[in-house]
């Protein structure tokens, strides 16, 4: 059976298992049946216990645990469009509690991968792997003092799409917002920890192509002093009605 991520019959179901899933010992958890998850288009396999998965993620919750069109019999199920190498760093977490240690060795990139499982883990419904994640890339900062970059913001911005219409923005959009404002205000400071220039023309486009992330700017820095003078140099001159 081919499962799609957030199909939409599927997310009217998604925020009634998250507030009805059962608090399982981790004990239950694997003393539960162990089910095969084919991933990605070369259909890796994964073997994982029922109710780890499912009381980690609503997504797979709704799939297993609240399906009645769910065969008894052993099923293949494959979710052609994860990435096979995503889902083994959540299986690292399932199971150990701790993040591949790569994304803390990126060195001056923009944490693709990181910023690829957050989305992941969004999209699964996995709060807790989310905020690891998170965790993670302000890390980043605090000690080595690496910043994102806008492409890593546009990443972010893109992959992330709220699930249903008046979910707000997750935890990686409102940080990434944050990081855009520091931006706006001070675009050659935060050149030189981005590892890369950041051009005008490159901030004004970034708010244009997501309204969100402008949004969400206008009420971080609103009142704040040379918010007018930004909006002015970056919107108003170039003609964006935001």
């Amino acid at each position: 059976m081919t499962h799609r991520l957030h199909s939409e019959s599927g997310k009217k179901r998604l925020s009634a298992v998250k507030n009805a899933k059962p608090k399982l010992s981790y004990e239950d958890m694997l003393d539960s049946p162990i089910i095969d998850l084919y991933i990605g288009p070369k259909r890796k396999k994964f073997s994982i216990h029922r109710g780890l998965l499912c009381a980690k993620s609503p997504f797979f919750a709704d799939i297993f645990l609240n399906n009645d069109e769910l065969s008894e019999e052993k099923e293949d199920h494959h979710l052609p469009k994860i990435s096979s190498e995503h889902f083994s760093i959540i299986m690292k977490w399932l199971y150990r509690g701790t993040l591949d240690a790569g994304f803390e060795n990126e060195g001056n990139k923009p944490s693709c991968a990181a910023i690829e499982v957050y989305a992941l883990a969004h999209q699964l419904g996995m709060t807790e792997m989310m905020d690891k994640v998170l965790t993670g890339l302000g890390r980043r900062y605090v000690e080595k003092r690496f910043t994102p970059n806008v492409f890593a913001i546009e990443l972010a911005f893109e992959l992330t799409e709220p699930v249903g219409p008046k979910d707000r923005d997750c935890g990686l959009r409102r940080w990434m917002a944050r990081w855009y404002a520091i931006m706006l205000l001070f675009p050659e400071g935060v050149s030189s920890t981005a590892g890369n220039s950041i051009s005008e023309d490159s901030l004004a486009d970034l708010g244009l192509k997501f309204p969100s992330l402008y949004k969400s700017v206008v009420g971080i820095l609103r009142g704040a002093e040379g918010w007018k003078d930004v909006r002015t140099k970056f919107y108003d001159e170039k003609g964006y009605d935001l």
